[in-house]
């Protein structure tokens, strides 16, 4: 019977390769991550540095009117309004105030980030005042994440408005 010898010069040799392989890929993908970022960061920018227009009657290319800035005139829907919970201001715990507001000559609704509020350590929540009547908003375009992970259980059907969220998911707050 004859003993198969590992040969060290052909074992690294084959190691070695694998490694490399392994780097370029790692490497590639780390770059075409970067480029995707970049990318990114040019579309906020030309956004933001662009008049702003008025909002499309239908949104078919998501992507296009990602971070554009936009000016519509309309009234707030207070009694629709949520919380974003545990979003963080200078180390202080707070929520971002979610209104939507019906638009002025048509039937859609805009969910306007008004921006963040403090929470207190009693979780009790902050009185947020909301203007009334006619309002005219300027801002960026967001459309949420599809896709995202939470601890929070899964979404039942409430007899009653669900004031705090933990995250924004569209769906489930068109169906409430």
């Amino acid at each position: 019977m004859k003993k198969y010898q590992f040969k060290p010069k052909l074992t690294m040799t084959i190691a070695t390769i694998i490694v490399m392989v392994i780097c370029v890929k790692l490497g590639s993908w780390q770059y075409n991550k970067a480029q995707a970022k970049i990318a990114l960061q040019q579309q906020l920018e030309q956004g933001l540095t662009t008049a702003p227009s008025s909002l499309p009657s239908q949104v078919d290319d998501v992507e296009a009117w990602r971070y554009k800035r936009v000016k519509f005139e309309g009234v707030y829907a207070q009694q629709y309004q949520i919380l974003l919970d545990n979003k963080v201001n200078d180390n202080v715990v707070g929520y971002h105030v979610l209104t939507p507001m019906k638009v002025e000559g048509s039937v859609e609704y805009i969910l306007v980030n008004r921006g963040w509020v403090e929470g207190n350590l009693n979780r009790e929540l902050p009185m947020i005042n909301t203007p009334e009547g006619k309002q005219i908003v300027e801002g960026d375009l967001f459309f949420p994440l599809t896709k995202f992970f939470t601890l929070e259980a899964p979404a039942v059907k409430a007899k009653e408005w669900k004031k705090v969220w933990q995250h924004i998911d569209m769906q489930q707050y068109k169906e409430a």
